[in-house]
């Protein structure tokens, strides 16, 4: 999800221009013709231009795009705006704060895989604009909504592309920066998760999908995480393989950890609910947890106790 000032700047007179012949494009923003290829080549596979060949001439316009169209909206409607403070890891950067409760830049660059020297650097440049405020975590600031749904078009348009790649028809769950849950039918070489690994924990259950982590950087996945991404993939639904696992687990689970992740991920209200839950044995129940009864009949299929 990166761009280059270059190629930024390739953006601006696109959108600007509506529709520009290559060559035009070039000179107008003082690029080798050489060069040319290789950066639309680039900025097609993202989803940000299209070219046509009408006779002898090439042209560049915007594609159809959802993040395409914003990018264009957001240039022409404020076009004094620096869009150098998009360029080189901003995106990514933006990306996992806006999808993440992040409080510390150390926060930042594990969630965005982004060094945290280009971290400082980067958020130093949104403060000074305005772009991310920080509240009990950070946030984009409201001002700047428009770059907040260009971030967030990007970012689904990335993932749906590359699930296609991986499995077609593959349907992305959720996604955060260079990481998203893909559900298939297939089996993947990918790192398995939520429901798909609960047998490593003693708890099979009849699926026809299988759901998995997509990541760049490859990190082993604990129980807090297995349990984690399925509420981050099922919300409130799909309840009972969850709380079986937990409670076949509870002894190795770490409730503090995944308590904290929770908050990160923007599940804590559900975790918090299946914790009141548990500890109470089904006084406190949340609408979408089931009777304590029928939980506990589920349960006993497969637990030795």
């Amino acid at each position: 999800m990166n761009l280059t000032k270059k190629q930024l700047k390739l953006l601006r007179h696109v959108a600007a221009a509506k529709e520009i012949s290559v060559m035009e494009l070039a000179h107008a923003t003082g690029t080798h013709p050489t060069y040319m290829p290789r950066a639309l080549k680039d900025l097609e596979s993202k989803g940000f231009t299209k070219t046509e060949k009408k006779g002898n001439t090439k042209t560049v316009s915007m594609a159809d795009t959802q993040h395409a169209s914003l990018l264009r909206k957001l240039i022409l409607d404020q076009p004094h705006l620096n869009l150098d403070v998009l360029s080189g890891k901003a995106l990514s950067i933006l990306a996992a704060i806006n999808c993440l409760n992040l409080k510390t830049w150390d926060e930042i660059e594990e969630s965005s895989g982004v060094s945290y020297l280009t971290v400082q650097k980067h958020i130093t440049s949104f403060k000074e604009i305005g772009l991310v405020q920080k509240k009990q975590t950070y946030i984009i600031s409201p001002r700047f909504q428009i770059i907040k749904e260009i971030i967030e078009a990007f970012q689904d348009y990335t993932h749906r592309r590359e699930a296609e790649r991986l499995a077609g028809g593959a349907v992305v769950k959720w996604g955060c920066g260079q990481c998203f849950l893909l559900e298939t039918e297939k089996i993947l070489g990918l790192q398995a998760t939520g429901i798909t690994a609960f047998p490593w924990y003693g708890a099979q259950f009849i699926t026809d999908k299988n759901l998995y982590l997509y990541q760049k950087k490859k990190k082993k996945l604990t129980l807090e995480d297995h349990l984690l991404y399925h509420v981050i993939s099922e919300k409130t639904s799909n309840t009972l393989p969850l709380l079986i696992t937990w409670r076949l687990n509870r002894n190795k689970l770490d409730e503090e950890k995944l308590s904290e992740k929770a908050y990160r991920y923007k599940v804590d209200h559900v975790i918090d609910s299946i914790l009141d839950y548990m500890e109470t044995e089904g006084l406190k129940q949340a609408e979408f947890l089931p009777d304590w009864a029928e939980f506990t009949n589920r349960y006993k299929e497969y637990s030795d106790d």
